[in-house]
């Protein structure tokens, strides 16, 4: 989400209004969220249509766990200023995040339509262009999320074209840190928004396809504290991973000669990144001790034309039943269950892409009867509990799981928060410990179900895992600690890694 900055001419009247303003969007850069919090309140008392304050609060509401009561704040500044064009970007990112992708598409839709119908020097203006370029990169995202790739490649061009780097607003308090940011913006890149607390860095994202385009609009590489690599998703994303190498390996060469100047620590290289898809996870974690991985294997679409073609592809390497699903797609979306041959020909007609990938159904259904995934999160090597979702589908989701109403799920899920070794086993936490240094990731996830053996059966593991915060009802009361914990974990790696060398906060 992005603040609004703009300045606008003060009169007396106006003038403690937005005295008060800017004290509270200083509060928010510091991080303290609850005085900027009642800040932004008493100003909506005084004037429920102030514009920076609706979408800033709206921000906070967000980083909080608010999300609808920053669609609330959204909507009302969009019903006293339907043209602004940040507040339909920020909308847009909101109904996104929620996976509500068609209301999302008509506010980034909005934007477009209303920057087209601004003036030619108007268009020419950095923050109209910024929120121009922001609409493009959503409808990429969201066309990704469809599966309608030549959409999806045209408005992530147009929009990191416009915008291949963006530079956040710097910290009130110096000196801090450097970081650079890479990402991919095809929807497998890492939460890493959630992640960094802006008050300790000055922070520049870069699209990485389009680095070259950013030449002379971020600093040289090596005048970075640190660099970030979030793109996460090697099959969604090996585009951007492969330029990001390039970017990195191009950026340190140039400046080799430079000797007394220290490298910047690079976090979840490309190269490790590029090593985690699925089909590569399958083959390398399978030789560990413990755990159950899926026969997997790439077919081309023309594989399904045949039930013939379809054995002879799969050379009796893969048992019935399987998963077949379209590469680099999240939550579940194109991923479908086949029994047989023929239900596996049927269902590959209605997935996107050129490739599919086919797997042996690993089954994680329980005493209970509910299908079981785990979530763990491998932060700088340590391993950390995050959630265990219990479904009567095979496709479990946290969003979509029997928690909510069940007392007893909750109470399980409770005790594997609280005692992991306990819940899981000794021989199933020292696998999941091998998977871990094995990804050779500073920041990454797992999810997995358990068989009657108590074996980890591997879903995934990849450094796109979301750490997201419960609802506010008290319900979920037990489960904030474990991702606040998580969450720190990683937050305090960024600072450490950054200061490390610099000198700065010593």
């Amino acid at each position: 989400m992005k603040f609004n900055n703009h300045k606008k001419p003060v009169s007396l009247a106006s003038s403690n209004l937005e005295s008060d303003f800017e004290r509270a969007n200083h509060s928010m850069a510091l991080g303290d969220l609850q005085s900027a919090r009642e800040q932004f309140t008493e100003i909506l008392k005084i004037d429920s249509t102030h514009l920076g304050t609706l979408i800033n609060f709206a921000v906070l509401l967000v980083q909080t766990g608010y999300n609808s009561a920053a669609k609330t704040a959204y909507l009302q500044a969009l019903s006293h200023h339907p043209t602004n064009l940040l507040a339909h970007v920020n909308l847009g990112n909101l109904y996104f995040q929620e996976r509500f992708f068609k209301k999302a598409e008509e506010h980034y839709e909005k934007v477009l339509s209303l920057f087209q119908s601004l003036s030619a020097q108007a268009q020419n203006d950095p923050l109209f262009l910024a929120n121009c370029a922001h609409a493009h990169q959503g409808l990429a995202l969201i066309h990704f999320e469809e599966g309608r790739q030549d959409q999806a490649d045209y408005h992530h061009s147009v929009g990191f074209s416009l915008e291949p780097v963006r530079v956040y607003q710097r910290a009130p308090l110096n000196p801090v840190p450097s970081l650079l940011i890479l990402i991919g913006g095809r929807g497998g890149d890492l939460p890493w928004p959630s992640l960094v607390e802006y008050q300790h860095f000055n922070i520049d994202a870069l699209a990485c396809e389009f680095w070259e385009k950013a030449k002379g609009k971020i600093k040289p590489i090596i005048d970075y504290d640190l660099i970030l690599n979030a793109v996460g998703d090697a099959d969604s994303s090996w585009q951007s991973l492969q330029a990001a190498q390039k970017f990195l390996e191009q950026g340190f060469k140039d400046h080799s000669t430079l000797g007394l100047k220290v490298r910047p620590i690079v976090l979840n290289s490309p190269q490790s990144v590029l090593l985690s898809g699925r089909q590569s996870n399958a083959e390398r974690f399978k030789k560990i001790p413990f755990v159950k991985t899926p026969n997997t294997i790439l077919l081309p679409r023309s594989a399904f034309t045949g039930l013939l073609n379809i054995e002879q592809a799969l050379e009796e390497k893969i048992q019935f039943p399987v998963l077949v699903r379209s590469l680099g797609f999240q939550t579940g979306k194109h991923f479908e269950f086949a029994a047989t041959v023929e239900d596996l020909m049927r269902t590959a007609q209605d997935l996107p892409g050129g490739e599919l990938l086919v797997m042996e159904f690993l089954n994680a259904r329980d005493s209970h009867g509910y299908f079981n995934k785990y979530r763990v999160m491998f932060i700088e090597g340590k391993m950390y509990p995050i959630h265990l979702a219990l479904s009567s589908h095979w496709k479990v989701h946290y969003f979509s799981a029997a928690m909510k109403d069940s007392p007893e799920n909750r109470a399980r899920e409770q005790y594997f928060l609280e005692h992991m070794h306990e819940a899981l086993g000794e021989p199933a936490i020292r696998a999941l410990e091998s998977i871990g240094r094995e990804l050779g990731l500073d920041y990454a996830g797992a999810d997995f179900g358990l068989n009657e053996h108590g074996e980890i059966l591997l879903f995934e593991a990849n450094a796109t895992m979301i750490m997201a915060a419960p609802p506010a009802d008290e319900i979920w009361d037990y489960r904030r600690l474990s991702i606040q914990t998580a969450r720190h974990a990683a937050q305090q790696m960024l600072i450490r890694k950054a200061r490390k060398d610099t000198g700065i906060g010593r």
